[in-house]
Order: C-alpha cells, then structure tokens, then sequence
C-alpha cells in the first residue's frame, strides 16, 4: 500500500511525463480519496465528503467533463 504521500507524488509525476496529460477533475471525489490538498488541508486523502467542489483527482485529459459532477475549475463559493 502506498502512503498519502507516495499516491500524491505518483499522481504528480504522471503530470509532468511527456504523453500523459493529466488535469485536475473537482467535485467528483469520495470522502477521504482526494489526491492533494485545498485551500482547507494540506494532505492527500482528507476530503472531507463526497462530491465537494474544492476537491480534485487527477484524471487523463478529457476525461473529467464525460463524468456527472466533474468540472475542471473548482467550485466558486
């Protein structure tokens, strides 16, 4: 099992390799499986409930519009 840490830097990489574009999908996240932190925690894995709209995962490009909720800006407010 990977720590928080591990899974987040993971994510990370996968961002920045060539032919991975990756972007951030907000308001789609069950509690505690957040990639990163918000303005609110600063650790992976602290979502505190579903579907908030500060929350993100990291997904393939493209990806994130095709799912209910998902939205690639955080939610306002």
């Amino acid at each position: 099992m990977l720590s928080d840490f591990q899974r987040g830097t993971a994510a990370f990489n996968l961002q920045l390799r060539p032919g991975h574009c990756r972007e951030r999908c907000f308001g789609i996240v069950r509690a505690g499986r957040n990639d990163c932190g918000t303005a609110k925690h600063a650790c992976a894995g602290r979502a505190p409930r579903d579907a908030a709209g500060d929350e993100w995962l990291l997904l393939p490009a493209g990806t994130c519009t095709k799912i209910a909720g998902g939205a690639i800006r955080p939610a306002s407010g």
